[in-house]
């Protein structure tokens, strides 16, 4: 099976998954208010932060191991298991502290529930693990989008019933069993069942670096919702959480396939003794050559995307959402470095760049949140571009991709969201003048938007076209093959 058929495979369940959760994001922001999605998103990002400990790395060691024998796979259980019964045991006698700590009692049944889940989590975690570094991405697609499916369904009959923020956590909890379960029936048959103590010295020393990085990037996330909740309440929590998740969606459509798809390819090319740097440069350029010129349209596109998915009573993120596109953008060319640095054994390397993103984050987020949720923003970009100097600095330094490189792969998606820009912004104005209802306006800037790209990606970006088109072939051999199987 080619990289490319994996790619593909990787991307029909990442994009199954935004499908499944833009319906949840439009179905549930209209059933459950700000406050109430604000309350949730606390409980998760506190637990988001214990979730770094929940396996020790396991995921991650079993993907990059050059040689994956059963007692490194039953080592790797064992981890597992000692990793995430503790942590969930912690986070159940700690929920009614935190609940105190941010004057909300609500959020006592939310982390019940939530650490529950602790104790499913290893009898999945091993079988996903191994399926990613296979490459069998088909089952991992079962898998992961039945679960999805499950919590957003369960999540919205909960909600429907009224049970408010709960009904989110009780809604992950019916997927991660779904999740569980499936994974379980579709394990490879060879994968040893059994947890084993021979090896784990070997497991250990690997997933306790990337531990330290999984920590830093768990903080990095989980930051915001925690000390906007403190300072600011579960309202302004639920407002940037939105804006953010609209944000993020569109950097979430490109690059979640490859966050599934890097990891194992680059240990794959990296075990065959390739130089992978080459293919680092190459993934920049194509993913900011489709990330930055659709997170222009998002930015100029807020205002109906906001009205469309969330309702009237988000309006408020509008603005906060524009910003932050700026900051997502501004750390799209340095999306595939994790994956990178851990699939080239440089686990240290990993814990210092996800370390140094959460202290910029953190930084600036204690200085700008006393002064409103737009200035929260705002420190997102700073964030983001200190982040970006250092992980060029690193790439630099250890990777011998340098900085001439980075920009050189970046430079035709500049001028390509350049010519993208005014189009936008030319379709957002005739929408306004004729008073478009928020679908025609959305789907407008988008039109508009994709075909000035379409009509210039040949010539000014070749590698993104290449791809792009390489897919549209594709799908017009299928639609053919189809036609012609059901005319016969």
């Amino acid at each position: 099976m080619t990289a490319r058929r994996n790619f593909y495979l990787a991307a029909a369940e990442s994009y199954l998954g935004v499908i499944i959760g833009l319906l949840s994001t439009v179905v549930l922001a209209r059933l459950l208010t700000p406050t109430e999605i604000g309350t949730f998103s606390v409980a998760a990002s506190f637990t988001g932060l214990a979730h770094a400990f929940r396996e020790l790395g396991v995921g991650n060691y079993i993907v990059q191991e050059k040689e994956l024998t059963d007692e490194r796979i039953r080592a790797a259980f064992t981890v597992s298991l000692l990793a995430a019964w503790p942590v969930g045991a912690a986070l159940l006698v700690a929920s009614p502290w935190v609940a105190q700590f941010y004057r909300n009692p609500q959020l006592t049944p939310i982390l019940v529930v939530l650490a529950a889940n602790f104790f499913l989590l290893p009898f999945g975690s091993v079988t996903l693990a191994c399926l990613r570094r296979s490459m069998l991405f088909g089952r991992g697609l079962i898998i992961n989008v039945s679960g999805s499916a499950v919590r957003v369904a369960a999540s919205i009959a909960l909600a429907l019933a009224g049970m408010g923020a709960l009904s989110l956590a009780l809604g992950a909890s019916a997927g991660l069993l779904a999740t569980v379960i499936l994974a379980t029936i579709l394990r490879p048959r060879r994968l040893p069942w059994l947890p084993g103590r021979r090896e784990l010295h070997r497991v250990l020393k690997f997933g306790l670096t990337v531990t330290g990085g999984s920590l830093a990037g768990s903080a990095n996330e989980a930051a915001p919702d925690l000390v906007i909740g403190k300072v600011l309440g579960a309202a302004d929590t639920g407002m940037f959480n939105k804006a953010l998740g609209l944000a993020t969606m569109i950097n979430n459509l490109i690059m979640q396939p490859l966050w599934k798809f890097m990891m194992p390819y680059f240990s794959e090319r990296s075990r065959s003794g390739e130089n992978v740097a080459p293919i680092y440069l190459r993934i920049v350029s194509v993913v900011t050559g489709f990330t930055w010129p659709a997170l222009v349209t998002a930015a100029v596109a807020a205002d109906p995307i906001v009205r469309l998915l969330l309702g009237s009573q988000w309006l408020d993120a509008i603005p906060i959402a524009r910003i932050l596109c700026v900051a997502v953008a501004s750390g799209a060319a340095f999306s595939p470095m994790s994956s990178f640095l851990i699939a080239r054994s440089r686990a240290d390397l990993y814990l210092r760049a996800a370390t140094l993103a959460f202290f910029f984050r953190a930084g600036f987020l204690l200085v700008t949140v006393w002064f409103g949720l737009q200035m929260v923003a705002w420190g997102f970009v700073g964030g983001a571009l200190a982040n970006a100097c250092y992980a060029a600095y690193l790439l630099r330094r250890y990777m011998s991709i340098g900085v001439r490189d980075l920009l050189r792969s970046c430079e035709r998606s500049v001028l390509l969201s350049a010519m993208v820009a005014p189009v936008a912004l030319g379709a957002m104005w005739l929408s306004f003048e004729f008073e478009l209802a928020p679908i025609l306006s959305l789907m407008t800037v988008f039109a508009a938007s994709a075909m000035s790209w379409l009509l210039v990606v040949s010539r000014v970006h070749p590698a993104a076209a290449v791809e792009v088109f390489h897919v549209m072939r594709k799908a017009s051999e299928r639609l053919r093959i189809g036609r012609l199987r059901s005319g016969s």
